[in-house]
């Protein structure tokens, strides 16, 4: 993940590291996906949609409800892929402060335990302050628990990026 110290340098400064970025960047392929194919939808094939609609249904409305799960489609895709980019791009990670408290979650069921032993199956948690946030390994491995650590996360996905304890 880089050289620690440049990214903390870079963290304590308010910036993202550029190792980081493509931690921020990871759900952007499916918001785009998302996106995209609500926008195909909605371009190809609305003029068939429309002229269905107004044979059977008399009402604007009812034409307009049709598009619901399009735009919803449209809408969700952008929603999830702009935040990230956005972030990316301002390169941005706001502190917080706090004492420090760790959990992970073993997933695994009998169906699971082939492909827990293959890809691993813990969910990990790190809570800084009040607040708990989504944690790599790496990250679950540098919260100290028990002492006050800086942590620093994006400022929109609130995405954890670097835990950093308070006297380094």
């Amino acid at each position: 993940m880089g050289d620690r110290f440049a990214i903390n340098e870079a963290n304590f400064a308010g910036r993202l590291h550029p190792s980081q970025r493509r931690r921020v960047l990871e759900n952007v392929p499916i918001g785009l996906f998302l996106f995209g194919a609500g926008v195909y939808v909605l371009t190809l094939q609305s003029r068939v949609l429309v002229d269905a609609y107004r044979e059977h249904m008399k009402s604007v409305e009812k034409v307009w409800f049709s598009f619901l799960p399009v735009l919803v489609l449209v809408f969700g895709g952008l929603w999830i892929a702009a935040r990230r980019l956005l972030e990316a791009w301002m390169g941005r990670v706001v502190t917080v402060t706090g004492p420090v408290q760790r959990r992970m979650y073993n997933k695994v069921t009998p169906a699971s335990q082939r492909l827990a032993l293959i890809k691993g199956a813990s969910s990990y948690s790190v809570k800084i302050g009040d607040k708990w946030y989504n944690a790599d390994r790496t990250l679950y491995n540098l919260a100290v628990p028990g002492r006050i650590n800086t942590g620093f996360v994006t400022p929109w996905t609130k995405r954890l990026m670097n835990v950093v304890p308070r006297n380094s």
